[in-house]
């Protein structure tokens, strides 16, 4: 069975910018530089999955990122670009997707408000020795892209239908 996946871009598929340090409210950068990302949708793409980038961030961002990931556009179905984070939640229920892959608890809760069967994916980049990932009974934690793909090879999901079209007024367009 094939998946309908969302999947997020800051803290997903590129590396925040927030470090220890460097405590910067906004992820910033445009680029997929997450170890084995690309590697890793290529093989959910070739494995006959459906991916969907579904991100939060500002019009400008939303350009910047859809250009940046022009030479892979073709790994997405569709590139959302929600206007609130929140709304991640109304998109996975309108596209029917079976699977979403984030790094916040707070976008992941909303997405099981708004589309109970979607099975959550807590993306945590803990790469130091004794760095664990966030545990939440509601939703699957994962450290790398690595286990991520791992865990959705071995998933089995309910049937989700789509609720229908995406309102435009929750994207960018």
């Amino acid at each position: 069975m094939s998946f309908v996946i969302g999947i997020d871009f800051g803290g997903v598929l590129s590396i925040h910018d927030r470090t220890q340090n460097n405590l910067i409210d906004e992820h910033t950068h445009t680029t997929l530089n997450m170890p084995n990302a690309l590697v890793s949708i290529q093989k959910l793409v070739d494995n006959g999955h459906i991916l969907n980038l579904i991100s939060f961030c500002g019009r400008t961002r939303a350009y910047e990122t859809r250009d940046s990931l022009d030479n892979i556009k073709h790994l997405f179905d569709k590139q959302y670009y929600v206007k609130n984070a929140m709304d991640k939640g109304k998109i996975c229920s309108m596209i029917g997707a079976h699977i979403m892959i984030d790094d916040r608890i707070d976008i992941l809760d909303s997405v099981k408000l708004n589309s109970p069967k979607t099975i959550t994916i807590l993306f945590n980049t803990a790469t130091n020795e004794g760095d664990t990932c966030s545990n939440s009974d509601n939703h699957i934690s994962v450290k790398n892209w690595d286990e991520a793909f791992n865990l959705i090879m071995s998933l089995k999901c309910n049937k989700i239908h789509p609720t229908g079209k995406v309102n435009n007024k929750l994207i960018y367009n």
